[in-house]
């Protein structure tokens, strides 16, 4: 029967295996994608937005070489962004290519990953190695901070510094990606867990 003793209708069998698709359908995950080739790039990024799936490409070698594939025909649709890494800068032909510069300069969005969690500590390391080679460096930080964020719908939430975000902050001498600077306060979940100010006075004192 297909109904309750009520009369009212039984709710349907649930497939373990198919809620990751139920949460794509319903706008409430992102799709990562790793297609590399420029025919099945195309034909994603218009299957996709005509089914309005948020969405991400990962590797998507072609699009490096031609941006404009992963523009969809559809008036006022949102370009996919791209993961890279965790490498950045490649030799083709005997010549360096910084692949998320390439992206950036073309308008796409790109979020950098690492390809394990063990990996996410060099994430900073691999970000000043595409500055060193022409990455502009504000786009590195969004690369490790925002873009993420938005790739997975969470940017209301987390990803920049703003009032009523979740953050865990960490305060520089200078330019984070510069080598020289120093790491001088560290917030977690409100609370200041470093302070290099107060340790050097605490060190002073004694």
């Amino acid at each position: 029967s297909t109904t309750t003793e009520d009369g009212s209708p039984k709710e349907p069998k649930v497939e373990e295996a198919l809620e990751p698709l139920r949460e794509l359908v319903e706008r409430h995950a992102t799709a990562v994608v790793r297609c590399r080739r420029a025919p099945a790039i195309e034909a994603l990024v218009k299957l996709l937005t005509e089914r309005k799936i948020r969405y991400a490409l990962q590797d998507a070698d072609d699009a490096i070489d031609t941006p404009a594939i992963l523009r969809s025909s559809m008036e006022g649709a949102q370009t996919p962004p791209v993961i890279l890494g965790p490498t950045l800068v490649t030799r083709e032909d005997g010549e360096l290519v910084n692949l998320p510069a390439r992206l950036a300069d073309a308008g796409i969005g790109v979020a950098f990953a690492t390809g394990d969690h063990d990996g996410t500590r060099w994430l900073p390391t691999h970000a000043m190695h595409a500055i060193r080679w022409g990455l502009d460096p504000e786009t590195a930080l969004r690369a490790i901070t925002l873009e993420p964020a938005k790739t997975f719908g969470i940017d209301a939430r987390v990803g920049s510094i703003a009032r009523g975000k979740d953050a865990d902050l960490a305060v520089f001498s200078g330019n984070p990606f510069e080598p020289t600077s120093r790491l001088l306060l560290v917030v977690c979940n409100g609370r200041i867990v470093r302070d290099a100010a107060h340790a050097t006075h605490a060190a002073a004192q004694d």
